[in-house]
């Protein structure tokens, strides 16, 4: 398709063609204005110059009615610009919304599209609904998310069991690890599934919900821990009415409501944490840790350390706080007579780990024998002395 200007200079060359011919040929006349400029009239005579000739005169007017073929410039403009079109596909479209059926809002965008015969427009509204399609998505994508978090939480009975399990774990005198850093909302959460508890997230749920899950129970083990650290930390008060362990520690198991067994190992750990409390009170996340050192670092010593270490610091209790009154009954340990859902409990805390503790380094540690529990190293030391 030629441009405006190869239009011009065609018409222009045609016209200039037609108006020389219609002019007569030089005459001889050594008179004639137009031979003297060729040095006389002999010359004129003798020499016919071509009609492109810069020494032939031009006229630069055009013949009558020539000007009627020029095309305007408005068409020049209409004739490129709908070369450039792609067509309207508005009927098209109608006959395919008889087939498919879009919402208002899909409908009026796919009219717009199809009447719109500009390439680039149409390519940049395709576009810009593919953007909006993926915006879609995203959108239902997060809903569905954050609508299977939510699925376990619409289940009330399984509150309880985590409050349950978290205060039956803490409770535990074979717990290795107490400290947020620890598996042990992990553990929590892997005792509950064997036990079968009922309302718990599927087993097959998206990490998202298993992770939303394991949050839950991480906040329920801190509540507790703060209740067993704010107790105790409360008896250090001059004033406070009730101070040795073993009333406190049944205070808190009754307060709880859970079936866990006020035993003799269980007051050795009570006495650590207030032994803790007056040595080192930190914060909440330095507190346990702080237990949770001196608990690993014992076991890596020498068979015996541990138990050793327990009693000494529930003796040192007993003096300042007072022994255990005669009317508490201390209960046997966990056992076969235990609760199934405990014996599990009591099977499962010594497995609880801490990496930030034992291997703060994170290198490989050899394969070794695992480490003594509390009731194993017991073995080592008399169990009755106080």
């Amino acid at each position: 398709m030629p441009t405006l200007l190869e239009i011009g200079r065609r018409k222009r060359e045609a016209a200039a063609a037609a108006a020389r011919s219609q002019r007569p040929e030089f005459n001889s006349n050594p008179t004639s204005p137009s031979s003297e400029g060729f040095g006389g009239g002999d010359l004129a005579g003798q020499v016919n110059l071509p009609p492109s000739s810069p020494g032939r005169p031009r006229s630069s007017s055009i013949g009558p009615g020539e000007l009627d073929d020029l095309p305007t410039v408005s068409q020049v403009i209409t004739s490129v610009s709908q070369s450039n079109r792609v067509p309207d596909m508005t009927t098209f479209g109608e006959r395919q919304l008889k087939r498919i059926k879009l919402a208002t809002g899909s409908e009026r965008d796919y009219h717009l599209i199809c009447a719109t015969t500009n390439p680039h427009e149409r390519q940049n509204l395709e576009a810009l609904a593919v953007f909006q399609l993926l915006d879609k998505v995203d959108e239902m994508n997060g809903l569905l998310k954050a609508a299977k978090a939510q699925e376990y939480e619409r289940n009330s009975e399984v509150s309880a069991e985590i409050r349950n399990f978290s205060r039956a774990f803490l409770l535990n005198p074979e717990l290795a690890f107490y400290s947020a850093d620890s598996t042990l909302k992990v553990n929590v959460v892997e005792a509950m599934y064997k036990e079968g508890i009922t309302g718990l997230p599927p087993t097959n749920s998206s990490n998202a919900v298993k992770k939303k899950f394991e949050s839950v129970i991480g906040h329920q083990l801190s509540v507790d821990r703060n209740k067993i650290k704010d107790t105790l930390a409360a008896t250090l008060d001059p004033d406070a009415e009730i101070k040795d362990l073993a009333t406190v520690t049944s205070g808190i198991i009754a307060s709880w409501r859970v079936d866990v067994p006020l035993t003799l190992p269980l007051l050795w750990r009570m006495g650590l944490v207030r032994y803790q409390l007056l040595e080192e009170p930190g914060t909440p996340d330095d507190f346990w840790e702080g237990i949770d050192t001196g608990l690993h670092t014992c076991r890596q010593d020498a068979p015996g350390t541990l138990i050793y270490a327990l009693q000494d610091t529930f003796k040192a209790d007993i003096e300042r706080f007072g022994n255990i009154p005669a009317e508490i009954e201390l209960d046997p340990d966990i056992g076969p007579h235990s609760p199934t859902w405990i014996q599990r409990v009591n099977k499962m805390a010594p497995k609880v780990d801490c990496p930030k503790i034992v291997n703060p380094k994170g290198k490989k540690t050899a394969k070794r024998k695992r480490a003594a529990t509390d009731i194993e190293n017991r073995a080592d030391g008399p169990a009755n002395d106080v």
